[in-house]
């Protein structure tokens, strides 16, 4: 949303966000703070849902990361 109010000669390139998937900490931080709540079953799915996804996030975010960049023309191909 800052990029359209921004000025005109500025336009961030497509999919800039998929250069933003890796923010796992703040998740982890949250869900364990959700598990010392209190320990039930689905407390434990909640727990695991979220780390397997903050796993494959981490995973898969260099790459994403990469082609953002070089989509923008900022690392060579």
């Amino acid at each position: 949303m800052a990029a359209r109010l921004a000025t005109d000669d500025f336009r961030p390139p497509l999919g800039l966000g998929m250069g933003l998937v890796s923010q796992g900490g703040i998740a982890v931080a949250m869900v364990m703070d959700y598990y010392q709540l209190g320990s039930t079953e689905l407390t434990g799915v909640v727990v695991t849902t979220v780390l397997i996804a903050v796993i494959v996030n981490e995973l898969v975010s260099p790459s994403l990361a990469r082609h953002v960049l070089r989509t923008a023309g900022e690392i060579a191909p």
